[in-house]
């Protein structure tokens, strides 16, 4: 047997999958916002418009198809896809410039580091002979006299205010300035062989996280969507079982009233069950038009179009009409059998009952579930039952 959740699982799973494409939203809006920044109030909130209708859009796409309008949901698939061509860029964009950020002062901090190094070694020569050069000069120089150690001393200090510079960048590059794009240069590594860059690395991942993120939201839109309809079907489904049980238990038929009596009982069964009169052909049936299935030998024998051959109700229309009760539809459909007769499966029983057509279907075919009538045969386009052989 299937095991169904209960709607309040079902709806907390389709909260959570709204909770979750909510938060990948908010992810790519901050994108978004970052890649527009510096632009138009207009290019940014057109931005953050395409990013909310990828959320919206896969619930509405379903409830679409749920309901059978297959255009409608054709036509916001399209607007999907155009919705994540315009913001895909965005997208790709920030996260592109990230991890190229990263590749980038990770070169910038090596080149800085070799840098420095040539600095301190140049240090190590130029100190000591300005040192030596100096020897004895005042300080400060006076303007006039000690030009090699004015010069020698302006090529240190350059040097050191050029290292002190340098030193500062690469303290604030971080972590990142030490590393770089470490993953992107790992697998670059792995997939070698296959002529991988890091480069091309950083491009595909970055397209896959767009991407992913896009048809993520999309899945749990739509996920979110089925689940919440499938909790409204089961709680539907759980009235209908309690109305059912809550329904009057239907009295079985007493020995009387079953189907199978002798066609000698017909005037008297006719009397007690319909109140008509022996020799009417059509038990109660009032105001035959005449377009029931089939011709005048299929059960309503000698009835005339208008219904002038039925007694004691109404003719033509359903005013006076009796309506049966399923109990006395049931007596009277045995009774129509055990006489021989043959009886249109539906249409002639519901003007006879006074009973529109969906209810006699629905009686009909609980009867025949119970063996209280048998199986309807097919003539033509008909449907008829016919006394049991």
């Amino acid at each position: 047997m299937k095991h169904v959740a209960s709607p309040a699982a079902l709806v907390t799973g389709g909260a959570f999958c709204i909770l979750g494409a909510g938060a990948l939203l908010a992810l790519q809006v901050v994108l978004g916002l970052e890649y527009t920044a510096g632009g138009s109030a207009g290019t940014q909130l057109s931005m953050i418009a395409a990013m909310v209708a990828l959320f919206l859009l896969p619930m509405f796409v379903a409830l679409a198809r749920r309901h059978g309008a297959g255009k409608y949901a054709a036509a916001l698939s399209i607007a999907f896809v155009a919705f994540l061509a315009y913001s895909l860029p965005a997208t790709t964009g920030r996260s592109g410039e990230i991890k190229e950020a990263k590749a980038s002062t990770a070169e910038d901090v090596a080149r800085h580091k070799a840098e420095l190094a040539s600095i301190a070694l140049t240090l190590s020569v130029a100190k000591p002979d300005m040192l030596a050069e100096c020897d004895g000069a005042p300080d400060p120089l006076p303007p006039e006299g000690w030009p090699k150690c004015r010069r020698k001393k302006g090529t240190v200090t350059s040097l050191e205010e050029r290292q002190a510079k340098l030193e500062t960048e690469v303290k604030a590059a971080g972590t990142s300035g030490a590393t770089g794009d470490l993953g992107s240069t790992l697998w670059a590594w792995a997939l070698s062989w296959f002529g991988m860059t890091a480069a091309t690395i950083r491009k595909v991942s970055v397209l896959s996280f767009a991407v992913g993120i896009d048809f993520a939201i999309f899945a749990l839109g739509g996920l979110a969507e089925h689940l919440i309809a499938m909790a409204f079907a089961v709680i539907g489904e759980r009235k209908a079982a309690h109305a059912e049980t809550q329904a009057p238990t239907r009295q079985p038929l007493s020995p009387s009233e079953q189907s199978d009596f002798g066609g000698s009982d017909t005037d008297e069964a006719r009397k007690l069950g319909i109140g008509g009169e022996p020799g009417a052909g059509n038990w109660g049936n009032s105001g035959n038009s005449g377009k029931n299935c089939g011709n005048d030998d299929t059960g309503n024998r000698g009835n005339p179009p208008n219904g002038g051959g039925n007694r004691g109700n109404g003719g033509g229309n359903n005013g006076g009409k009796r309506v049966y009760s399923r109990a006395e539809a049931l007596l009277d459909v045995t009774r129509r059998l055990a006489s021989g007769e043959t009886v249109d499966a539906q249409d002639q029983l519901a003007e006879a009952w006074g009973r529109n057509k969906s209810t006699v279907s629905k009686w009909l075919k609980r009867w025949r579930a119970d063996d209280l009538i048998p199986t309807s045969q097919r003539v033509g386009r008909c449907h008829r039952l016919a006394p049991a052989d």
